[in-house]
């Protein structure tokens, strides 16, 4: 078990610290897309030509130190602190202005640390979960072009109590700057994607299906500012309420739930934060309750209405 634990504290360091190379990476990289010269155009060009799983900032004093030098470029803060939504580590921000303490040998990630880290998933992984005297069994999927041609395979082999399908609610007009699609945006994306989900035949009828919106507290953040605002007015041109986050996210709800064909059962939809512990508990009491009475209906212990 200690090994294990080890083990699990190993990748989390190797992850946050790659986050701090591939976060400042997509940095510079939207600087190009946007025609913006970062100043120190030649260590630029050398952190992108790093492997941030391969860097050991443990020991490269210098990669460090080329790292805050691009860090500190006025272009990069400017698209930090104007394009967040842009970025693939979205707490990059958080993690610089701890990264004396990630780089020493002894560094261990708290919980804020791994709440706010980025892994791409690849492939599909599962873990099991022992919460409440029960096991729960969870399939992780990437959502990335390339990951979606397993998703049927996955889908097949298993038989699943629920589907939770997550959306970032921040990028409601960002497009990715790693994968073109039909020049749609993120969201325009994950629209498709769950259209073809939720109504998808290859899903029984009796499997449960919840929407994530996720993100709100950087979703809020950028509502808030005259250029979010009138992106989101741009996205939504029908909308004409004002800048409340709760008026502007229900726009984004009714854009998923809408596609969702009259015999299909209707999913259950939450406004989250993955930040908000107490939040997202009471998220996780609900969905257990819900996956719990489909199991008992299942049964024949408990009759859903």
């Amino acid at each position: 078990m200690l090994g294990g634990i080890l083990l699990s504290w190993t990748i989390i360091q190797k992850i946050i610290r790659a986050n701090l190379i591939a976060g400042l990476q997509d940095c510079i990289q939207l600087c190009q897309s946007i025609g913006k010269d970062v100043k120190c155009q030649k260590d630029a060009e050398q952190v992108m030509e790093l492997r941030p799983r391969k860097v050991d900032l443990t020991t490269e004093e210098d990669t460090k130190a080329l790292l805050l030098k691009v860090w500190k470029d006025e272009e990069v803060q400017s698209i930090v602190k104007t394009q967040p939504e842009q970025l693939q580590v979205s707490h990059l921000d958080y993690f610089y202005d701890m990264i004396d303490d990630i780089c020493k040998v002894d560094y261990v990630p708290t919980d804020d640390h791994i709440l706010r880290c980025r892994q791409r998933t690849t492939g599909a992984y599962h873990t099991s979960v022992y919460l409440k005297k029960s096991y729960f069994e969870f399939h992780d999927v990437g959502g990335q072009r390339p990951e979606r041609a397993k998703w049927e395979l996955v889908l097949k082999d298993n038989n699943y109590s629920a589907i939770l399908y997550f959306v970032a609610l921040d990028e409601f007009d960002t497009h990715s700057i790693i994968e073109k699609e039909y020049n749609d945006t993120k969201m325009e994306i994950s629209r498709h994607i769950w259209n073809e989900l939720v109504n998808s035949e290859g899903i029984p009828k009796s499997t449960l299906v919840f929407l994530f919106l996720n993100r709100r507290d950087l979703f809020d953040a950028r509502i808030k500012t005259d250029a979010g605002f009138n992106a989101f007015k741009n996205t939504f041109p029908k909308y004409k309420g004002g800048n409340e986050s709760t008026e502007c996210m229900e726009v984004i709800k009714s854009l998923f739930m809408e596609v969702v064909k009259e015999d299909v059962k209707k999913p259950g939809c939450h406004f989250t934060c993955n930040l908000d512990s107490t939040a997202m508990e009471a998220v996780w009491n609900s969905l257990y309750s819900e996956v719990l009475k489909q199991a008992l209906a299942e049964s024949g212990l408990f009759a859903t209405t």
